[in-house]
């Protein structure tokens, strides 16, 4: 079956698509993956809905995301739909990864909206990835305002980490200390984003 999954793919023909369909979801983790990557090659629109579900597979997230950046542009309204679902924030980020790749001003457009969302996670993903565009040449929509008070956010955040670290102290121990250190390195990092 994963012999099967490498040949649809490496045939580059776009109709071959269906027989793809079922070993998206093989029991084997190896045969899902090759279907994965093959699907990328072949681009055929019907098989983005599977893609876009995979997205929230651990293991498979990151050729979900190659294989829907391989569709390009056109595939941004179909991403707003994972993007928009708060119950699956894996999914949310790793569409806001996908966005990032695909270098248009409606991802741009699609990210902004998603820029002061409480998810720490999905923030930095969305603060990265339109970032990202705007180094790319994607001309954003944000104003100075929004970026300014963005800013401040962050910087409320740091402060009330760094408040807590000095607050518990020496009795924070080890482990929970080293949480709110990566904590506050996180928030930094989506602060100069």
């Amino acid at each position: 079956r994963e012999t099967g999954a490498a040949v649809l793919g490496s045939l580059q023909v776009k109709n071959y698509y269906q027989p793809l369909l079922p070993l998206l979801d093989d029991p084997d983790e190896a045969v899902q993956a090759r279907a994965i990557r093959s699907a990328g090659i072949l681009r055929h629109p019907a098989l983005i809905a599977k893609l876009i579900q995979k997205l929230g597979s651990p293991r498979h997230a990151r050729y979900a995301r190659a294989a829907l950046v391989a569709f390009g542009p056109g595939i941004e309204h179909q991403l707003a739909v994972p993007l928009a679902d708060s119950a699956h924030p894996a999914m949310q980020v790793a569409a806001a990864k996908v966005l990032r790749e695909v270098h248009t001003s409606t991802s741009a457009d699609l990210l902004a909206k998603y820029f002061f969302d409480p998810n720490d996670h999905l923030r930095a993903a969305v603060a990265q990835a339109l970032a990202h565009l705007q180094a790319d040449g994607v001309s954003l929509r944000m104003k100075r305002s929004e970026l300014l008070r963005a800013a401040l956010a962050e910087i409320r955040r740091t402060y009330s980490v760094r408040l807590l670290r000095m607050d518990l102290g020496r009795d924070c121990g080890q482990a929970l200390d080293r949480i709110l250190q990566d904590h506050l390195v996180f928030i930094l990092d989506h602060l100069f984003s």
